[in-house]
């Protein structure tokens, strides 16, 4: 995977230096694949192969790029690559994120820990 970020970062920096022949959709699509490769080594387990301050560099070299500078689309998938970079790099340290650990019970689990007795509906017969 760092070498996927390499070569992508690489790309990107280029193409914001001028040097590249880039459009801002093809940029864009650079970015998309980026965020799903930090999805998918997240799904495969933590790691900090991602490093989250390279990708922060590069919106900043967005927004001064006279190529890029109009489309905040970039800008917003910069911080979201960001994001997931820092959100998988605090996993691999061994920090759990706001979502571990909390799991969704239905309403009658509830009711039965706090002692709260359970009431079975009433079924209703067909008059025939």
């Amino acid at each position: 995977m760092a070498s996927l970020q390499q070569q992508l970062l690489g790309l990107a920096e280029n193409a914001c230096k001028n040097s590249g022949n880039l459009t801002t959709a093809q940029m864009k699509e650079i970015l998309n694949l980026v965020l799903s490769s930090v999805r998918q080594t997240a799904r495969i387990g933590p790691t900090t192969a991602w490093r989250s301050e390279e990708w922060r560099s590069l919106s900043g070299e967005l927004k001064n790029s006279p190529r890029f500078k109009t489309s905040p689309v970039l800008e917003k998938l910069c911080k979201r690559i960001v994001h997931a970079c820092e959100t998988l790099s605090s996993e691999a340290s061994g920090q759990q994120s706001k979502k571990a650990g909390v799991s969704k019970r239905k309403a009658d689990d509830v009711e039965a820990e706090e002692g709260v007795p359970h009431k079975n509906k009433k079924q209703r017969h067909k008059n025939s």
